[in-house]
This record gives structure tokens, C-alpha cells and sequence, in this order.
């Protein structure tokens, strides 16, 4: 499945899903534009240790949008099966939903005796509200499945090839005018510049405001704000397909010193990708994301 979507997305996402999948040259060196930005060698990764603080909030289950791993940039899923594999979770008592610490599973699950239908279905995305369809429209609607279905996704492949087309043309076009592309060189030039000022202003004045201890002890934090304790990795936890360079860059990100994972846990949802920031009130299961807005809230800093 990770090489499936590695692929489609790469094709079928113009100049963003070749970035998001590493597929792209952007570099000089043709390196990826991701793994760059994640290499500590080059300024955006020194820019990024400036900040007093840096938090990641990540759903553990149930985004359709962001997996667990790409979020929490983590090499391995404990909570992909976490209805059977022993993950054992703790959750804050002030923050529902927010996980105060896990343990994931220490060894491998018993030999699954299940059927394969028994297997298949938890994995399998629930049935969206605007397919739910009562009497006597299921009827009608459920047996032309078969032919609605490969028709939907092949109208979908059609539309994500024309966009992508247009959108490589357009970048094409923008690249190809020598003087937008001048504009943009020195957008880029000027920001680079910027940052690299504000980081040595920072090394040369340690103590200012922006200045950051990589030795700082932990006791330092504030208490809801460290990492998000758990017991070192499972090997027996689901690792995805994953490149040299994707490799690379999580490694590199778990080294940025006072990283801070806030993990949310929103289950018997259809997808949690919005739900963590209460995205559309309209919906009411996303009123369970104002936990988690709180607290980000009571821990932000300036």
C-alpha cells in the first residue's frame, strides 16, 4: 500500500506530490526539496532550532489525511492495530482525548486465528454519512455499487491527471519567465539572508531571548509540555515503506533539541484529520477536538 501510494501521489499531485514523496530534484545536487529542508547542514533546519519551543500535535488513529507516522515523524505505527497488540495508554485527566503516556507492545500477538473477512474489515475505512443511505434508497443505490464505484474512481484518476497537467504547465510557465523567476530567486535569496543574520546574531549573544541549550536539562520544561513519555520502540510495531532520505530527515527532526509530540486519540471516528482542530463546527463529533485546542492554548509560549 505505501508503494502504491508513493507512486499515485508522486504522478498524480503535480510539483507537491513529487516534494511529498521525495520524487523531485530541487537541489542543485538533485537532491529533494524535504530533504533538504531536513538536513542540519543547511539554514532551514538551523532556523528551525531558533524556536524556544517546538511542538508537533499528531492524531495516533484514524486520519485518512496524515498517517501516524508522518505526523509524529516516527519510524514505527504502535497504534495500527492498537485494538489488539497490547498498546496499553494513558490519557490526561484536564485534556480528553490527549494521550499522557503509551506503551507499546513489548512482543508479537498471538497467531491471528481470524477469517480473512474478520481480518480485513477493522482496516477498512467506515462508510461516509453521505453513502448511508436509509430505506427505500439503499435498495436502489447499494446494488449499482459495482458500476458506480470504478466509474467514481476513474472520473477521480481523470481529474487528478488534467489538474496535474495544468499545474506542472503553470509552474513550467512561471519557471521559464526569466524575470518572475529572478523575483523569486531573490524572495529566497533575502529570506536565506535574514535567517542566517537572525542565527548569528542568536550563536554570538547567548543570552538572548532566541538563544537555545542544546544541554538544557528536562527539568526545565514545563510538566504537560515534554514529550509525550512512552517506552522505547516496538519492534514488533507496523513500520511503513520508507526511503533512505525519509529515514534521514526523521532522524535528523527527533534531534532538534525540546521537541515536544502531542499524541490525540479520537476513535469510533470515520477520520480524525479535523477533528483535532475542531475544524467545521457544523459536525458535532469536531467539537471533541476543543480539548486539544486547549491544550495547545494553556502551554503556548512567546
Amino acid at each position: 500500500m505505501s508503494t502504491i501510494s508513493s507512486y499515485l501521489g508522486s504522478k498524480f499531485l503535480s510539483r507537491t506530490g513529487e516534494q511529498f514523496y521525495f520524487t523531485d530534484e530541487w537541489s542543485p545536487k538533485g537532491r529533494p526539496l524535504v530533504e533538504v529542508l531536513g538536513d542540519p547542514e543547511y539554514i532551514f533546519y538551523q532556523a528551525l532550532l531558533l524556536f524556544t519551543n517546538v511542538g508537533i500535535y499528531a492524531n495516533a488513529i484514524h486520519d485518512r489525511t496524515v498517517p501516524y507516522v508522518t505526523a509524529a515523524i516516527e519510524l514505527t505505527d504502535p497504534f495500527a492495530e492498537y485494538q489488539r497488540n497490547g498498546v496499553k495508554i494513558e490519557f490526561h485527566e484536564k485534556y480528553e482525548h490527549v494521550i499522557k503516556s503509551y506503551i507499546p507492545p513489548a512482543l508479537p500477538h498471538p497467531e491471528d486465528q481470524r477469517s480473512f473477512r474478520e481480518r480485513i474489515t477493522p482496516s477498512l475505512p467506515p462508510i461516509p454519512p453521505v453513502l448511508r443511505f436509509g430505506f427505500p434508497l439503499n435498495l436502489i443505490i447499494f446494488p449499482l455499487l459495482p458500476v458506480l464505484i470504478p466509474a467514481i474512481l476513474s472520473l477521480v484518476l481523470v481529474r487528478f491527471s488534467i489538474s496535474s497537467k495544468k499545474s506542472r504547465a503553470r509552474v513550467q510557465s512561471l519557471e521559464a519567465n526569466s524575470s518572475a523567476r529572478e523575483r523569486l530567486i531573490h524572495i529566497i535569496a533575502k529570506l536565506e539572508r535574514e535567517i542566517e543574520s537572525t542565527a548569528l546574531d542568536a550563536y554570538e549573544h547567548p543570552g538572548g531571548p532566541l538563544f537555545i541549550n542544546s544541554r538544557s536539562d528536562d527539568s526545565e520544561l514545563l510538566p504537560e509540555m515534554k514529550t509525550t513519555q512512552c517506552q522505547p520502540r516496538s519492534h514488533f510495531s507496523p513500520r511503513p515503506l520508507l526511503t533512505p532520505g525519509q529515514l534521514r530527515c526523521i532522524e535528523n527532526l527527533n534531534k532538534i533539541p525540546r521537541l515536544k509530540k502531542t499524541l490525540v486519540f479520537f476513535e469510533d471516528v470515520p477520520n480524525s484529520h479535523g477533528m483535532i482542530i475542531s475544524r467545521d463546527l457544523k459536525f458535532e463529533h469536531h467539537r471533541k477536538g476543543e480539548a486539544v485546542l486547549r491544550h495547545w492554548a494553556d502551554h503556548f509560549e512567546v
